[in-house]
């Protein structure tokens, strides 16, 4: 009798365990889904915008669409950087260096893409001899996402960048 109690008292920590590992997942879960649901409407207000806009108040509302996006996401700066128009947003109390994010656009082809074709460097590490990390370094880059256009001869990007530390 002992022997079954210690093994039903094992048995039930094991489920415990169990419950509160799927308690965790479902959680983690609901909340990645509660971000995409806030994300894509943000992306839906601002093609809203869009469509409802006269063509001489596009550059404004790039720049409240860069301001939505990167705040949605926790960046700090966000820019639309073509070969024609450069559209770029910081939070108050940070600046752009001399010369970003038009270095961004002509540095991009040395970066890595995914399978979607963006970049995406999480924490930003500079490397002795590896010149495309220090640019970002050099830039104040903690961490960066970069969205290039997709074939053509106008290069255009879609950046944001995390600058301070804990975002």
């Amino acid at each position: 009798a002992r022997r079954n109690r210690l093994l039903l008292y094992a048995t039930s920590l094991l489920l415990l365990a169990g419950l509160v590992y799927l308690g965790i997942r479902l959680r983690a879960g609901a909340l990645a889904l509660r971000r995409r649901a806030a994300f894509e409407h943000v992306t839906a207000s601002i093609s809203t915008r869009f469509i409802n806009s006269r063509p001489d108040d596009i550059a404004g509302h790039v720049e409240i669409a860069l301001q939505r996006l990167a705040e949605c996401i926790g960046a700090d700066r966000a820019y639309f950087v073509s070969s024609a128009k450069t559209c770029r947003w910081a939070r108050e109390g940070v600046a752009f260096p001399q010369g970003w994010p038009d270095l961004a656009l002509k540095s991009v082809s040395r970066f890595d893409r995914n399978g979607n074709g963006i970049i995406c460097i999480p924490k930003v590490r500079p490397a002795h001899g590896h010149a495309t990390m220090n640019l970002l370094a050099d830039a104040g880059v903690r961490g960066w996402l970069c969205i290039p256009s997709v074939g053509g001869e106008r290069a255009a990007i879609l950046g944001f960048d995390v600058v301070r530390a804990g975002n």
